[in-house]
């Protein structure tokens, strides 16, 4: 069983990279996630929103684009040896 701290400093280390990030409008941090994936490997899920109130654009299709690509790159670079996926959810 793992301890909750390296998680906590997982989901803080993800918190500070979302916070240096400029969101586009409508969309939202939601939370991390501590999950395993399809194969059973321990895995962080980085879950945001979007708002279906403003249209999806090409421009706004590539600023989610730039931030899936920022969080997974420094995550990858941290040395957190949980794969970081990256869900975008729609809410009205």
């Amino acid at each position: 069983m793992t301890s909750a701290a390296p998680q906590l400093d997982e989901e803080a280390f993800v918190k500070s990279i979302v916070d240096g990030l400029t969101m586009p409008p409508g969309v939202q941090f939601e939370r991390v996630e501590q999950y395993s994936d399809w194969q059973g490997t321990p895995a962080l899920r980085v879950v945001f929103t979007i708002s279906t109130a403003a249209p999806l654009t090409k421009k706004r299709i590539a600023a989610l684009s730039a931030i899936t690509s920022t969080v997974q790159q420094e995550i990858l670079n941290s040395g957190i040896e949980k794969y970081p996926y990256v869900k975008i959810l729609e809410v009205n």
